[in-house]
């Protein structure tokens, strides 16, 4: 077996290995997208992201077996650090040790050097890929899901004085607010992203792709309202999923959420996804999906009780220099 980086013919080859995978996957998880690329094509986008970053193909008397194709980024603090998506890495069912032997190429032939996060993202029905990467020390990150029939179903009472309702352009600056302290969440332990909190990058309303605005055509803002201040809220939007495996444009995915902490735990953000469910049912949206930090307890406890399948995970390993 032949290590070396990717290139032209062995791109197309890496292809025709994933789609025959991605077949398998398809055939067990149909909510997954069928055509995953168009222009520029999947050889062209791995390619690219080989030219950025670091990447290996594991061949044989012209024939491949496995495949990495990581871009650099910046991430969980790192000024480097090596990004591989779901599409952009499989191995075949020959040797059950061939990503390890792949991941282990790039780090001693230099190709991850400076890199101090490492991020995987995975099918999650992809076992045997799941556990080369905890062998590997590492740890799942983020997870991105379909939610099921049952979900927002049998929650607590929400308090008699809070108001759920559709988002008005008003509203936009509190959300903006909430928003912000989530990002303060999300740098606390044991999630701790590492997010410049100076460099906030949805305060601009006006800014022709702001991350929240009111109304939108494919989105909806849900609120909940009490003595007349928001205390929490919840967004979603066509198109908007992490994984490209998931991503289509006539499926929401809720892409912001955060309740005030002194409001937590009182049925508030089960009544707003119940909102948001039965926005996308008048949509006639035939799924709706959502990623989040696994080490963020709070999120993590709350979307997993929701009737949540989970389909894609991305793991990361954290490296000291």
């Amino acid at each position: 077996m032949k290590f070396d980086p990717i290139d032209r013919d062995l791109a197309e080859s890496a292809v025709q290995l994933f789609e025959r995978r991605y077949e398998q996957i398809r055939s067990v998880s149909p909510v997954f997208e069928l055509n995953l690329f168009e222009e520029p094509s999947h050889a062209e986008t791995l390619l690219d992201w080989a030219s950025n970053g670091a990447s290996v193909v594991a061949h044989e008397d012209g024939v491949v077996h496995g495949y990495i194709a990581g871009r650099f980024i910046k991430f969980y603090g790192a000024t480097k650090a090596l990004y591989a998506p779901e599409w952009a890495h499989c191995v075949s069912d020959e040797d059950d040790k061939l990503l390890t032997k792949m991941y282990t190429w790039l780090g001693r032939e230099g190709h991850l050097s400076g890199t101090t996060v490492q991020i995987i993202s995975m099918f999650v029905d992809d076992a045997r890929s799941r556990d080369a990467m905890a062998n590997l020390e590492f740890g799942v990150h983020q997870i991105e899901g379909v939610f099921g029939s049952r979900a927002a179903m049998n929650g607590p009472a929400m308090p008699a004085d809070v108001v759920v309702r559709a988002a008005t352009p008003d509203d936009l600056p509190a959300i903006v607010d909430l928003d912000r302290k989530l990002w303060e969440h999300l740098n606390r332990p044991p999630v701790s992203l590492g997010l410049d909190l100076t460099a906030y990058p949805h305060a601009d309303l006006d800014a022709e792709n702001a991350k929240y605005k009111v109304p939108r055509q494919g989105a909806y803002i849900s609120v909940a309202e009490r003595g007349g201040e928001l205390v929490g809220f919840m967004s979603c939007r066509n198109g908007a999923q992490e994984s490209r495996a998931l991503r289509n444009m006539s499926v929401p995915h809720v892409n912001g959420a955060f309740i005030r902490e002194d409001m937590r735990g009182a049925g508030i953000a089960q009544a707003l996804l119940s909102d948001v469910l039965r926005w996308a049912k008048g949509e006639s949206a035939p799924n709706v999906t959502v990623d989040f930090e696994s080490t963020n307890p709070e999120a993590a406890g709350f979307w997993l009780s929701q009737d949540l399948r989970p389909l894609v995970s991305a793991f990361t390993r954290r490296i000291s220099l």
